[in-house]
């Protein structure tokens, strides 16, 4: 038995089990969106570079703004506990 009918033997069983354009994708190797759906190694690398990037910039952002506000947190808190400690040591005097 030649190579070639081999071949178109194991295609008409596929063809038959799966169907005509799935038998075409095994058999030829070729991708369900054709060979420009696929990227290349380089396109995916650029791609997470640039996400990357981003998350980074985004990162910066948020840990800024929470840096910012903890601080304005803390400054609060220490001025209305200085407060406190005045008043209640005026009540005590004044007592």
């Amino acid at each position: 038995m030649a190579v070639e009918e081999q071949r178109f033997r194991i295609r008409r069983s596929i063809e038959e089990k799966l169907g005509v354009e799935e038998a075409a994708y095994l058999i030829e190797g070729r991708p369900p969106g054709g060979w420009d759906a696929l990227i290349t190694k380089e396109y995916f690398d650029l791609k997470l570079e640039a996400l990357d990037e981003r998350l980074g910039r985004r990162m910066a952002d948020l840990t800024s703004g929470v840096d910012r506000r903890l601080r304005t947190q803390t400054w609060i808190t220490a001025s209305l506990l200085i407060s406190g400690i005045g008043i209640a040591f005026g009540i005590g005097q004044a007592l």
